[in-house]
């Protein structure tokens, strides 16, 4: 991987690399700094200034790389502050499609700084050297303004990192591998007014009221899985279904997205009985258990009950919190 850098400044760069260093994905990139045109004054005085250096030397410096870097540090103002402005830094990572953005902390320069960048139209480094704060007439490529305020606490290097770092939330995520989905099926068999569970015996589920399916096997059917799930789980022979939903359950930690399609069965062959894996049971529809079912069955089971269609997506941590859902009613499945 070739990451280009839109800077000759070789803090800046060295800043991109420690940066990279902590990451399995970028770490053995080669990074190379290319001096570009920022597209603004050498001061920013505005945020809106800062992000647009930043975005220009990102796009700029996109030639024969696979990401490209623009990092842009200036004054913004700040209401409520001695002198009503903070130096930031920003960065922008171009992957040649989008631009993923960070921002790094903020600080404020003493008065004397602030007065003469304004009224002289100064740069920071300039400023300080000026208001003597400084005799490093190239303090940019050195410690930077940062480290003379904190007296080498936080140098410009660090600091410049922190933007770095915040923009590689965004590219970090999009090299994230997308979740596998494992199809599974789940049937209820709904005679008005009662509805017949099973009592889930072991394994994923144990211990909860839960409607009848499993695994779609290689070679069948997703509505072929659900009526052997229910005849090999409750001894019944069902031979009309109706697909009634789709539903994506997500774990928090887990590789895979269960994508579970529900079905309902009203005629049936044999009687229910208990098998190894569930022990049926019949409820009357005012009495479903819900306190010992999956809690997202509270949510779906109404549309389920009032013959609707429906499609949603139930986010969990762990087996009993739902983070987030979505769930809506369709006209087809």
């Amino acid at each position: 991987m070739k990451i280009n850098v839109g800077t000759s400044n070789k803090i800046k760069i060295g800043a991109v690399k420690d940066a990279l260093f902590g990451y399995d994905d970028f770490s053995k990139a080669e990074v190379v700094g290319l001096a570009v045109s920022s597209g603004v004054s050498d001061q920013p005085k505005t945020i809106d200034e800062i992000m647009r250096g930043a975005l220009n030397r990102a796009k700029n410096s996109f030639t024969n790389c696979d990401i490209s870097f623009g990092i842009e540090s200036g004054i913004m103002v700040v209401p409520h502050t001695k002198t009503g402005y903070m130096e930031i830094t920003a960065c922008v990572i171009y992957d040649g499609k989008e631009f993923h953005t960070g921002l790094s902390s903020s600080f404020e320069c003493p008065k004397p700084v602030i007065r003469v960048m304004l009224s002289e139209g100064l740069d920071i480094n300039q400023a300080f050297n000026k208001a003597g704060l400084t005799t490093n007439k190239d303090l940019g490529s050195d410690i930077g303004a940062v480290g003379v305020l904190t007296r080498g606490r936080v140098t410009r290097k660090d600091y410049t990192k922190q933007a770095i770092t915040m923009a590689l939330i965004h590219l970090e995520s999009s090299f994230v591998p997308e979740k596998r989905k494992k199809l599974l099926t789940l049937c209820l068999i709904h005679r008005h007014p009662k509805i017949l569970l099973g009592m889930k015996k072991r394994g994923f589920g144990e211990g909860r009221w839960n409607g009848f399916g499993g695994k779609v096997q290689a070679g069948e059917t997703i509505e072929e899985a659900a009526k052997r799930e229910t005849f090999e789980e409750a001894g019944i022979v069902i031979d009309k279904i109706e697909k009634t939903g789709i539903i994506d359950f997500e774990f928090l930690g887990k590789p895979e997205i269960l994508e579970v399609h529900i079905f309902r069965g009203n005629e049936f062959a044999g009687e229910p009985k208990e098998s190894e894996e569930m022990r049926p049971n019949w409820f009357e529809i005012n009495e479903i258990p819900f306190n010992d079912m999956w809690p997202d069955d509270r949510h779906w089971f109404p549309l389920f009950l009032n013959n609707k269609k429906f499609k949603g997506k139930f986010l969990f941590d762990g087996e009993d919190n739902i983070i987030e859902h979505q769930l809506d009613e369709v006209l087809n499945i």
